[in-house]
């Protein structure tokens, strides 16, 4: 991403706007998501 704009936040946290160019394949892309090391569920 690329930062647009000068600092844009009057309360000090320090954020800013930021610019992503999209993804050729998609925001999403064209593959599955990774599966997630963790669940919910996992936690007993």
């Amino acid at each position: 991403g690329r930062q647009y704009g000068e600092y844009e936040n009057s309360v000090g946290t320090g954020q800013v706007h930021l610019w992503f160019d999209r993804p050729e394949d998609g925001w999403t892309g064209a593959g599955l998501p990774a599966p997630a090391s963790r669940t919910p569920r996992d936690r007993a």
